[in-house]
C-alpha cells in the first residue's frame, strides 16, 4: 500500500515530468522564422524562440498548459521563451486591493496564470515605428469603436505629437484605449489586465508601492512631487523603483491603460469585465508625473471612456493566456 507521502511524491514527479514534455513540445516546433521587435529606442532586432514565435497549434496549447503550473521547471521553461524588453510574472496568487478606498476593496486573492509583460511603458520611438508603418490586424469591438475610427486620424498621432516625438526614450502619451489596443493587435502582443498590471507592480507581498512599503516616491520615480513636470525616460529611475521583478516606471510618469472594464471588486475576469467588445469606463493604473504620491500606488485605480485622450495616459504591453489561446484557435 502506497503511504500518503509517497503519493504526494509521485505526483510530484509526475508534474515535473509533464512540465519536461510541455516543454520539449513547444521547443521541438520552432523554426527559423524571426519577428521584429522594436526596443523602446526605436532599434529593430531579429527575434527567435520566443513566445513571439509560436506558430503551431500544439505550441500554443502546451505553453498554456505550462502557464498553468507553478512547478520550478514549468517557471524556468516560459522563462527562457522570453521575448527581448519583456519579463516573466510566474503564475500563482497574490494579493489585489487595499482597505484605502472603497473602490480598491475588498483586499483580496487573486489567482493568475503566467504571463509575460514589457519592462518599459511603450515609448515615443516605438510609437513612431507604429505611426510609419501602420496597423495590422481588424478589431471587432462594437459601435463606440466604429464610431471613433470613422473620426480618428489615419497617422493616430497622440495629443502635441510633433514636439513629443523627439523624446524618443519618453513613454508615449495622449493616447486613448482604442489606440493602445490597435498597437497591440499590430505587435502581437496584449494589453493586461489591471490583475495583472498590479500583480506585476505589486509581487505577492502586498506593498504599497512597486520598490515597497516606503511611504513617498521622491527619488523613486516621477511624480509631481518631483517637480519636472514632464515625463522622463523609461527606466530613469532604475533599479530602486523598480518593482520587486524588476518592471520599471510602473508608479509615475504616465497612467497606463489597462484591459478591465471598471466593476467593483473582488476583482473576477470571467464576469465579463474583460470583454473587450463591452461598452463602458476602462482602468487605468499608475499615476503620471502629474500626480502625487498617492496615485502612484499599486492599488490605484482611474477611469475613463475609452476614446478619451489625455496628456498623461500611456499604456504598456504583455503576452497572457488569453492571447495564447485566441492565436491556437485561429491556427486549427
Amino acid at each position: 500500500m502506497v503511504s500518503g507521502c509517497a503519493k504526494v511524491t509521485l505526483v510530484a514527479l509526475a508534474s515535473v515530468e509533464i512540465a519536461e514534455r510541455l516543454a520539449a513540445l513547444v521547443d521541438g516546433d520552432f523554426d527559423d522564422e524571426v519577428a521584429t521587435w522594436i526596443d523602446h529606442q526605436g532599434n529593430g532586432q531579429a527575434v527567435h524562440r520566443t513566445i513571439l514565435n509560436l506558430h503551431t497549434a500544439r505550441q500554443h496549447r502546451a505553453v498554456l498548459a505550462l502557464a498553468r503550473m507553478t512547478l520550478p521547471e514549468a517557471t524556468s521553461a516560459l522563462d527562457r521563451w522570453n521575448p527581448p524588453g519583456m519579463l516573466l510574472v510566474p503564475a500563482g496568487p497574490f494579493m489585489m486591493g487595499s482597505t484605502e478606498y472603497s473602490d480598491e476593496a475588498p483586499f483580496h486573492t487573486v489567482w493568475l496564470n503566467a504571463y509575460w509583460i514589457d519592462r518599459y511603458p511603450v515609448t515615443n520611438a516605438q510609437w513612431q515605428v507604429f505611426v510609419e508603418y501602420g496597423h495590422r490586424g481588424q478589431l471587432v469591438l462594437g459601435p463606440g469603436y466604429e464610431r471613433w475610427m470613422a473620426d480618428a486620424l489615419v497617422a493616430f498621432a497622440p495629443l502635441g505629437w510633433e514636439s513629443r516625438k523627439l523624446l524618443s526614450d519618453h513613454p508615449v502619451r495622449g493616447v486613448c484605449w482604442y489606440e493602445a489596443l490597435l498597437y497591440s493587435c499590430a505587435t502581437g502582443k496584449a494589453i493586461v489586465s489591471e490583475a495583472q498590471w498590479e500583480k506585476a507592480a505589486r509581487g505577492t507581498d502586498a506593498r504599497r508601492y512597486p520598490w515597497g512599503d516606503h511611504n513617498g516616491t521622491d527619488g523613486l520615480c516621477n511624480t509631481r512631487m518631483c517637480e519636472v513636470d514632464l515625463t522622463t525616460a523609461v527606466g530613469r529611475y532604475s533599479p530602486d523603483g523598480d518593482s520587486a521583478l524588476g518592471i520599471a516606471d510602473m508608479a509615475g510618469n504616465v497612467w497606463e491603460w489597462t484591459s478591465s472594464l471598471y466593476r467593483p471588486y473582488p476583482y473576477d475576469p470571467d464576469d465579463g469585465r474583460e470583454d473587450l467588445t463591452a461598452a463602458g469606463l476602462r482602468v487605468l493604473r499608475g499615476g503620471s508625473f502629474a500626480d502625487g504620491d498617492d496615485d502612484a500606488r499599486v492599488t490605484c485605480r482611474r477611469r475613463f471612456t475609452p476614446d478619451c485622450r489625455l496628456w498623461d495616459h500611456g499604456f504598456r504591453l504583455g503576452v497572457t493566456a488569453n492571447v495564447l489561446r485566441s492565436q491556437a484557435r485561429r491556427k486549427e
